[in-house]
């Protein structure tokens, strides 16, 4: 779809959807415009996705609804209104293009040279269909002009000819001055019967016009488009910061990781030496055992031979004498065993849970993503311009809160000019500073007229307790400043009960509940 926010006479005259020039051109309640078989087949194609009741503008997102109920989608492409101010200058565009073809013939696949115009029907017309015209019943009374005395400035009024809202059939041409609205003949017998002043549809746009009407609208649509304008900027300034602070904030964490990832890495080479030495010693102790009870076992398998072969070559006196030489060895035998099965079955090498916890919460730490979300809120229902700031004159007032909060900052108003200007935000309890900054607010840069103006650091807010907030301009001179007014006593924002009163401190402070500075507060939920 075609997104510019700017226009010249062509660019009107082409569909968004097909990007050709308008056939039968068709207008939603938004006022945009498409051909009749474009907007129908995109209509069809919206009611395949879901709702058959309402569909969305390709172009604005605008949402067209209260669609007759099972009415297909050529059936209200069928009833939307016609653009009469596209036909009108496409037929201008036809009449004023450089090759003069005879509108008639075209129609019917002919082609041939037009030589003449009819103002009524606004075609052009070649030699022989302009008898054929003019011997025509119906058209007889038109009026005809030859194509070389018209020039490209000229205005064809018949081009611009509208068809009525109610009754398709009938040209406007009255104009209800009761219910300033423009109808045809059937409207005014039907409904505006009992109207006091019905006057010609011509006299309406003579009389609008000399009030100058068109330029007051283009005047104030002009203002909204530089205030809209503005927000765009505004906000495209917001999402390039928003960005901006997603690709510090990945770098950020990229980098943690990768040093991180080196002290580990660091950390891994250490343990592992670390865990080297312990296995090596422990290693070194069991072969040592291994070693021990394997000598041990060779000597008993030694003695029990020697036991064997007394037994069955040696004489009587030998055996006693081989047996109690081993019965002394057996007492030996015994006190290892006993020591040895008192041993660990197995030896273990020291955990590394502790260690893997320890990397995991570290990390967790160093690359920890806020979910907390800051709130805001406006206590002003309305804003004007020209509240006079200097130095001397601070604008304060005091707020308590029905349960914990952090409080981030406030939403400040700009100076009137498009200029910077500098302030300073006080935030006071029993005398005491718990914060202040210094910043610049510029409107260039505001959106909805506001900016954030946050402290350094986040300040906790105890329930019941009443603080003050002071806002002031760091300059000698009077500055004006956007304000407030229809101020809220009490606001309830995200299960908060915000009650702001007079100063406590600065009696004499020009901002109060009802108008001023210091439109509303950042804060944070404390769960």
């Amino acid at each position: 779809m075609a997104t510019s926010t700017s226009y010249t006479t062509d660019d009107i005259l082409i569909c968004s959807i097909c990007l050709e020039d308008f056939k039968n051109p068709k207008y939603l309640p938004c006022l945009h415009t498409f051909c009749e078989g474009c907007i129908s087949t995109y209509i069809a194609s919206c009611f395949e996705k879901g709702s058959t009741l309402q569909f969305a503008c390709p172009v604005c997102r605008g949402v067209v609804s209260n669609l007759r109920k099972n009415g297909s989608a050529d059936d209200v492409a069928k009833h939307l209104p016609v653009n009469f101010l596209i036909v009108g200058l496409l037929d201008l565009k036809k009449i004023q293009r450089p090759e003069k073809r005879c509108m008639s013939c075209e129609r019917l696949g002919i082609e041939s040279t037009a030589a003449h115009l009819c103002v009524n029907c606004s075609d052009t017309l070649c030699d022989t269909c302009n008898k054929c015209h003019t011997a025509n019943k119906v058209s007889a009374d038109h009026k005809i002009r030859s194509l070389t005395d018209v020039f490209p400035e000229d205005k064809i009024p018949k081009s611009f000819n509208s068809k009525c809202s109610e009754h398709t059939n009938k040209n406007i041409k009255l104009f209800c001055k009761d219910h300033d609205i423009p109808c045809c003949s059937m409207c005014v017998s039907i409904t505006h019967r009992k109207c006091g002043e019905i006057v010609t549809i011509e006299d309406a746009a003579k009389i609008y016009l000399s009030e100058n009407s068109v330029d007051k609208i283009q005047n104030e649509l002009q203002e909204y488009c530089e205030n809209m304008n503005t927000l765009v900027s505004s906000n495209k300034t917001v999402l390039k910061d928003l960005e901006s602070d997603y690709k510090v904030k990945s770098k950020t964490i990229e980098a943690t990781c990768k040093e991180m990832m080196d002290k580990v890495r660091a950390f891994e080479t250490d343990r592992k030496a670390e865990l080297l030495k312990i296995f090596e010693e422990k290693k070194d102790a069991l072969e040592t055992r291994i070693t021990k009870l394997e000598n041990r076992l060779k000597a008993i398998n030694y003695e029990n031979e020697i036991l064997r072969i007394s037994k069955e070559r040696a004489s009587d006196v030998q055996v006693l004498l081989e047996s109690m030489k081993i019965r002394s060895q057996l007492k030996g035998h015994k006190k290892l065993l006993d020591d040895k099965l008192d041993m660990p079955v197995q030896v273990e090498l020291p955990s590394v849970e502790s260690f893997t916890e320890k990397i995991e919460n570290v990390l967790h730490e160093k690359c920890k993503i806020s979910s907390s979300s800051v709130y805001k809120f406006n206590r002003f229902k309305t804003m004007s311009t020209n509240w006079a700031m200097r130095g001397s004159l601070l604008n304060a007032i005091s707020v308590q809160i029905s349960s914990d909060i952090y409080l981030v900052g406030i939403l400040s108003f700009c100076c009137t000019r498009d200029e910077s200007c500098s302030i300073t935000v006080t935030l006071v309890r029993e005398s005491k500073t718990l914060a202040e900054m210094t910043t610049n607010v510029d409107k260039r840069k505001a959106v909805d007229n506001l900016m954030h103006v946050e402290f350094l650091k986040a300040v906790k807010l105890s329930a019941n307790q009443k603080y003050d907030i002071s806002l002031k301009a760091n300059t000698y001179n009077s500055t004006m400043f956007d304000y407030g007014f229809e101020g809220q006593g009490n606001v309830m924002h995200e299960g908060v009960n915000f009650n702001f009163g007079s100063s406590l401190i600065y009696t004499k402070s020009p901002t109060n509940i009802i108008q001023g500075q210091i439109t509303g507060l950042l804060f944070k939920t404390i769960q």
